[in-house]
């Protein structure tokens, strides 16, 4: 009969780091019955090699792991591993350490590490062992006892929930007896990093364009260099001046005075970095007029996921700033629309899409587009596409099934603004960053596109 354990551990929330570092897993008896134990997947049974410890980041934020010592506390005390300097794990993420030994496989693509067998590794014992963790300056962060009449389990102990939940033997409630970098359900942990500054210069370090129409690149050096997406979105605030930016981040003069070019993470962090750019010698024209239409003059959306390029007829002609952004305001149906101006239905009813000037004119143009045939809800998409999403309220991640090479999973505001999108993602993916509210989660695959109304709590 298997029994529950409340192992102690031990977080001093007078410590930052230490509400941030949760150890969620630990094995120190692994099962010596063939290759039952064969924790790191060396296929090798060791008793010290495949003995590990899980840490998972609580924060929204990259871990600096770096100096962080595992101590032996039986007795006196040992120093028995010490985390390499640059070692970060992703908010949301695990850093898994080994005993010893080769790992070999994905681990959910967890961080791995190994200790120094030839120093005797973790050396995690059965029973008698308080196991102890430090930050890089010695103060004790974590701890975990291990004489909690274990008799010997011969596999792990695992929070269930993972994170929160209370540590229980692994195959208590699963079918396996470990699951390095995994989650009890074998799902994986977020992976991502992401970002933490970014630094903007015109190229060159240049802070003016002095020529009338005049165009600056401009940079943004995204940091830490490991984050897993390093494009930024940019945009530009006028001040006395006005100037419009496009995606490759050329900054083009319309009149004399500064504005602000920003570039904001695309990961959805929230990140921004900017600088101020003078304009002079400029002689522009504003804009005095916007017309929006549906290309061909069509007014309606009609097929199921559908979308329609929306056109804007910017006056006068010779205006220098003819760029212009689009928004769409859900009436009685609701849609999304990029950045350049691809109205996506999602639900039926009429939308009202707009188009403002980017020339600090404030001139805008606006029309009602009809969307009909839409199914409406995840439950309608569920039914014809076998095709579904949870949980739904989330709060950390949504998982998708249902749906074969999902190639780009893009999450939108209700109106219509991207805020992430990720490239042939895995099937679970991480909402952390998003705020309290409602989004449209568009999946694409190689069959179809698929829209859903993604509740996050």
């Amino acid at each position: 009969m298997k029994r529950f354990y409340a192992l102690l551990l031990v977080l001093f929330t007078s410590t930052t780091l230490s509400a941030q570092l949760i150890i969620n897993e630990v094995l120190y008896d692994p099962s010596n019955t063939a290759l039952d134990g064969d924790a790191n997947g060396d296929g090798v049974y060791e008793q010290e090699g495949d003995s590990f410890i899980e840490f998972y980041n609580a924060s929204n934020t990259n871990y600096d792991a770096s100096g962080i010592q595992i101590w032996d506390d039986t007795l006196i005390g040992s120093l028995k591993y010490t985390v390499a300097p640059g070692t970060f794990i992703p908010p949301g993420g695990v850093l898994v350490v080994f005993g010893g030994g080769a790992p070999t496989g994905t681990f959910g693509g967890a961080v791995v590490l190994t200790a120094d067998t030839s120093a005797t590794g973790l050396n995690l014992n059965n029973s008698g062992e308080i196991i102890v963790i430090k930050d890089a300056n010695g103060n004790l962060l974590l701890s975990f006892n291990s004489d909690s009449l274990s008799n010997n389990p011969n596999e792990s102990y695992t929070r269930n929930p993972d994170i929160t939940g209370e540590f229980e033997q692994h195959a208590t409630n699963t079918a396996l007896l470990f699951s390095p970098g995994l989650k009890v359900d074998g799902t994986p942990f977020n992976t991502a990093f992401v970002v933490e500054s970014i630094a903007v210069q015109g190229q060159g370090g240049a802070n003016a364009i002095t020529t009338n129409q005049g165009t600056l690149q401009m940079e943004a050096a995204v940091l830490p260099a490991f984050a897993s997406n390093q494009n930024v979105v940019w945009s530009v605030t006028n001040g006395t001046g006005v100037a419009s930016i496009n995606s490759a981040g050329i900054l083009t003069a319309g009149s004399d005075g500064t504005v602000t070019a920003i570039a904001t993470a695309a990961d959805g962090s929230g990140i921004t970095g900017s600088v101020q750019i003078t304009l002079s010698n400029q002689t522009g024209v504003l804009v005095n007029n916007i017309t929006v239409e549906g290309t061909g003059g069509e007014t309606q959306i009609t097929t199921p996921g559908g979308t329609l390029q929306m056109e804007a007829n910017v006056l006068p002609a010779n205006a220098t700033i003819t760029a212009v952004t689009w928004s769409v305001a859900d009436q009685t149906g609701s849609a999304t629309i990029d950045a350049n101006g691809m109205l996506t239905a999602v639900g039926n009813g009429t939308v009202l899409v707009t188009a403002t000037a980017t020339d600090g004119s404030g001139v805008s143009g606006s029309t009602v587009i009809t969307i009909t045939n839409q199914t409406t809800g995840i439950e309608a998409i569920a039914a014809t596409n076998q095709f579904s999403i949870f949980p739904n309220p989330a709060a950390d991640f949504i998982t998708i099934s249902g749906v074969e090479t999902i190639t780009e999973v893009q999450i939108y505001s209700m109106d219509g603004k991207l805020i992430t999108a990720v490239r042939s993602p895995k099937n679970q993916l991480s909402v952390q960053h998003l705020a309290k509210g409602n989004y449209v989660v568009k999946v694409v695959s190689t069959l179809a596109a698929l829209q859903f109304i993604l509740v996050k709590e």
